[in-house]
């Protein structure tokens, strides 16, 4: 996607504040083994009779995954709206094609090397060579050093596209709007749910400081590198580094203090996230530790989606 980051500046400037579009990402799965399988533009296909499936469906990289996709929503609870209405349709489509839907993120037994790649130029490019800097980006000040950063990468032949930086959040030129590329896959409705309001807040929250100028601490990439690797790698059961302080802490304490910073732009929005006491992650590890097996937790999950993603959860 060749950009013009003036003209999309001026796309950020017009955009309305706080409206929000949520993405959900599935893999698609044979309902007897629940092996990966390769049936996503046959899906794409069957959907396009369904005019609001066909505007809300889109490839991810391999023909086993699917994503849906709301649409842009005037509030967030306008958003999760049409984002459960999409979930019906898509499940009662995949029902009605013989396939199953589960959203755990990596497959445990699936070969990578037999998973196809989508047809398209952006995925072919993808698949051939990996040309994109990944991670947290840095504090770049203002649009004019991000847009002069993304015109070296481009000038350089480091990227072709800017779909290519896959910054864990980073702006979307093409909707004006910031993109959170992380957590979209959560095997409930509830939680999935949850941590959509809780960025949502958090961005609520960080535009509001930076309108009344509340000073904000801009710690080192490779700090927030470490706090993002012990989270991958540890989850909530683990402990994350408070930079102010040098010192660790229980991991369930930061959404403790996301809630308390937040608290304001949740009032003002009317953001309550609600999060389980134990997230999937967690509940599989429990189940692992009292001796299932690998397919037992698996379909547990892809349970846990099924029965909650085609119901309505409660706002």
């Amino acid at each position: 996607m060749t950009i013009d980051l003036n003209s999309a500046r001026e796309l950020f400037d017009a955009s309305t504040d706080f409206t929000v579009g949520l993405e959900e990402e599935f893999s698609i799965l044979d309902p007897t083994t629940l092996d990966l399988v390769q049936r996503f533009e046959e899906l794409r296909d069957v959907a396009a009779a369904d005019p609001v499936l066909a505007d809300s469906i889109a490839g991810e990289l391999i023909s086993s995954e699917i994503e849906i996709r709301s649409g842009r929503g005037e509030s967030f609870g306008e958003a999760v709206a049409m984002q459960r209405d999409r979930r019906r349709r898509l499940f009662a489509l995949a029902a009605e094609q013989g396939v199953a839907l589960g959203a755990t993120g990596t497959h445990p037994w699936a070969d990578y090397r037999e998973q196809h790649i989508i047809d398209t130029e952006h995925y072919r490019r993808l698949d051939q060579e990996l040309g994109s800097r990944c991670g947290v980006p840095d504090a770049f000040g203002g649009w004019q050093a991000f847009a002069d950063y993304v015109d070296f990468l481009i000038r350089t032949n480091s990227i072709i596209e800017y779909t290519q930086v896959w910054w864990s959040i980073r702006p979307h030129p093409t909707f004006g709007t910031v993109e959170v590329r992380i957590c979209d896959a959560q095997s409930t409705a509830a939680e999935s749910e949850g941590l959509s309001a809780l960025m949502v807040a958090c961005i609520a929250q960080a535009a509001r400081d930076v309108d009344e100028g509340r000073p904000f601490d801009d710690p080192a990439p490779r700090l927030i590198e470490e706090n993002l690797w012990r989270a991958t790698r540890y989850g909530l059961d683990g402990r994350l580094i408070d930079l102010e302080r040098a010192e660790e802490y229980p991991a369930p304490e930061a959404l403790a203090r996301l809630l308390a910073w937040t608290a304001p732009a949740r009032a003002e929005l009317g953001l309550e996230p609600a999060l389980g006491e134990l997230n999937g992650a967690q509940r599989q590890r429990r189940m692992i530790d009292a001796g299932a097996g690998m397919e037992e937790v698996f379909a547990a999950a892809v349970r846990e989606t099924r029965e909650t993603y085609v119901q309505e959860v409660a706002a």
